[in-house]
């Protein structure tokens, strides 16, 4: 049984606490007002796994007529969006370099 010394508890406990999450370095910018719509074909799905570390995904449909998953997703990418205005779509655009693969969102005119 190890024995309890405090300093060295709370050395330990805040080491471990000190260091920011991921999840809290990705909402660390206000996102609730930037959100976007992105359309991905099913056939794809896998080699998108750059696109999905790069938004967090609120809600996706499957629509079968056309083989496609629309997700609704926000991302600090996309531009922010006034309350009441149209949702917009994105086009995800992979570059794939040889040792570092970057995604560039592209906003769909209508």
């Amino acid at each position: 049984m190890k024995a309890y010394i405090p300093e060295l508890w709370d050395r330990e406990w805040e080491k471990l606490f000190s260091e920011q999450s991921p999840f809290e370095k990705l909402v660390e910018e206000p996102m609730n007002n930037r959100k976007g719509i992105l359309r991905i074909d099913a056939s794809n799905l896998f080699d998108s796994q750059l696109i999905f570390a790069e938004v967090i995904i609120v809600r996706c449909e499957y629509m079968a007529m056309t083989d496609r998953y629309v997700y609704d997703c926000y991302s600090k990418h996309f531009r922010p969006v006034e309350p009441g205005y149209k949702t917009p779509e994105y086009i995800a655009i992979i570059h794939e370099d040889k040792d570092d693969p970057t995604i560039e969102f592209l906003e769909v005119k209508e």
